[in-house]
């Protein structure tokens, strides 16, 4: 199984688990923010007989990867539970997450009922929820290796009002 690790040296996610699930609070959670952990799926993706190139190339989309990502993200970090309610993924102790993907058209903040044909972002309500999330920002851009930093929502939201990154401003978001 592909494993999670941190900067440029081998730390899993493991290595910051609290004592138990009701310690974690946003002080003290089992990562830490603004740092890029590496997971790398390299020879481990598979389906059918579909070459892997294929699925690399598919897993470069956000919809395509969002899905899979959510759970995988579980088996990776101690605590943390798929919820897929309103607004948020994943819960750790009272905290609320939000995974999105980063892209090569950018990443978008916004909740899923206010992204798509017909739908308008409400930017007050984005940057409401955004305050009270944990966001999980995984950058697919160069599957089956991928980059994953967890970021304040409450300091995102003040970078990027209006909920979107473009591509070119992706270093703000995966610090190296």
């Amino acid at each position: 199984m592909g494993e999670m690790k941190r900067g440029r040296r081998l730390d899993p996610l493991a290595d910051f688990f609290p004592v138990s699930e009701e310690e974690v609070n946003v002080e003290q959670q089992p990562f830490e923010f603004n740092v890029i952990y590496h997971l790398d799926l390299t020879g481990q993706v598979k389906f059918g007989k579909l070459p892997e190139e294929t699925l690399y190339k598919v897993f470069q989309d956000g919809r395509a990867a969002a899905r899979l990502l959510e759970h995988y993200l579980v088996l990776l970090v101690p605590g943390l539970v798929y919820v897929d309610a309103a607004g948020h993924d994943f819960v750790l102790g009272k905290v609320k997450l939000e995974c999105k993907c980063y892209t090569r058209t950018g990443l978008n903040m916004a909740p899923s009922h206010m992204v798509g044909k017909g739908r308008k972002i409400d930017k007050l309500k984005l940057q409401s929820a955004a305050k009270d999330l944990v966001y999980i920002f995984c950058d697919i851009t160069t599957f089956p290796k991928i980059r994953i930093v967890f970021q304040q929502g409450s300091v995102m939201i003040k970078e990027f009002p209006n909920g979107h990154v473009k591509f070119h401003q992706g270093w703000r978001i995966f610090p190296e």
